[in-house]
């Protein structure tokens, strides 16, 4: 058992609640020991090396909080001898949380919203949550020991590579197919293709990033959003020469979407056949 192992099980036995126990994100937002937290406002996140970082959104230090724990810094490295509820005991640890509150303007955790998926760019990750209809984004930047904090702090999402960057300048070297789509969840969809987007969708498409990594690529295939934001993002691709080839979903509908109607065998065969067209 690793330092956060054991503190997150400290947490459990001493009765500090969770923003959400059905997700990861939500378990680790816990009620603070130091303070009537009905929040939950303490971030628990694990460290590279299974160490603890903890952070009280609402101001507690983190010597308050192991204080309220009965805790030496230690424990945020190095799990004790003993197993945390044995612990508990030993040490006479009793408190009381009071219950918790899922505020409307709380995270999406916090409010029954479920982690959907998780983009990674590198320095920055994009959180995408669902309930039902409803959909939330959220940005964390991420720091150099690889831990986690809300927001973007000092990053632009003009600043950000392409979504799967890397993958994309491997494929432009070897002249294979590039599909340039909308959003990270139809990057994700397109299975066994080489695609990629910017950060932000339509309103904030990265013309500058675009053009420094495909260039006038011609095997570059935009299969856009055909909605109107999509349609007026496809249109300034074209004037900025980024859009040698499309192809056009179906009326309201997206790559991804395009991909479940055709399925993997239609869906390659009208990439092939429109790359072999303008061959």
């Amino acid at each position: 058992m690793n330092a956060h192992e054991w503190f997150m099980g400290l947490l459990d036995a001493v009765g500090s609640g969770t923003a959400n126990p059905h997700t990861e994100s939500g378990r680790r937002q816990r009620q603070c020991p130091a303070h009537a937290d009905s929040g939950p406002s303490l971030s628990v996140r694990p460290g590279p090396d299974g160490s603890v970082r903890i952070t009280c959104f609402t101001g507690c230090t983190r010597d308050a909080i192991l204080a309220a724990l009965r805790c030496s810094r230690s424990r945020l490295a190095k799990a004790a001898p003993v197993p945390p509820a044995q612990y508990a005991e030993m040490v006479g640890l009793r408190l009381a949380f009071p219950p918790v509150e899922h505020k409307r303007n709380g995270p999406p955790s916090a409010r029954g919203f479920r982690l959907e998926a998780v983009h990674d760019y590198g320095q920055a990750v994009l959180e995408r949550w669902r309930s039902g209809q409803h959909k939330e984004l959220v940005w964390e930047t991420v720091r150099p020991d690889g831990s986690r904090v809300p927001g973007l702090f000092g990053v632009s999402i003009a600043d950000l590579p392409l979504y799967r960057q890397a993958e994309v300048q491997m494929a432009i070297a070897v002249g294979e197919p590039i599909l340039l789509v909308e959003s990270e969840s139809s990057v994700d969809a397109l299975r066994g293709w080489y695609s990629t987007t910017w950060a932000g969708g339509a309103p904030a498409v990265n013309i500058g990033r675009l053009a420094e990594v495909l260039g006038r690529y011609p095997n570059t295939i935009v299969v856009p959003d055909n909605d109107p934001a999509g349609l007026a993002c496809l249109a300034r691709l074209h004037a900025a020469g980024l859009a040698p080839h499309v192809l056009m979903p179906g009326a309201d509908e997206d790559a991804r979407d395009l991909y479940s109607r055709l399925g993997p065998a239609g869906f390659d065969h009208a990439i092939r056949h429109l790359v072999r067209a303008v061959a």
